[in-house]
């Protein structure tokens, strides 16, 4: 770190061999270093627990992935069965439309055909004579 004096130069260093005492006690120097020990020993374990929870977490994303790379891979199978479905459903679809108009054209054909009988009925009818309540029963 720096010390900054008030005119706001920072050119001096606090740990500087000049700044630090000349002579650190046997003791003091064993108790910095066995507290540098417990500070590497917390954080090397500290790393430890942090790199097994993030295999723990990686294998379990793995699973995870797995199950729904499978998941995909069954919703595209019904995908492709309901597109199969859809295909037929719109043939079918095409094919009664057909019919539908094949059968309202000969409806259309039967009407004219029975507006045409009843006009000849009524023809032959007028020319015999014969009353319309006398045929009706036919």
């Amino acid at each position: 770190m720096y010390n900054e004096p008030a005119n706001g130069c920072a050119d001096t260093y606090q740990h500087s061999p000049q700044a630090a005492p000349q002579t650190i006690s046997s003791a003091s120097l064993s108790k910095r270093r066995a507290a540098k020990r417990e500070s590497a020993r917390r954080v090397r374990a500290k790393n430890k627990d942090l790199l097994s929870s993030l295999r723990q977490e990686a294998s379990e994303l793995e699973g995870s992935n797995s199950s729904l790379t499978d998941d995909i891979a069954v919703a595209d199978a019904g995908l492709c069965k309901l597109r199969e479905q859809l295909a037929g459903c719109r043939a079918q679809t095409v094919y009664t439309r057909t019919l539908t108009e094949q059968l309202s054209e000969e409806l259309s054909m039967l009407q004219r055909m029975g507006a045409g009988l009843r006009h000849q009925r009524e023809l032959f009818t007028s020319t015999l004579g014969l009353e319309p309540a006398e045929t009706s029963g036919r």
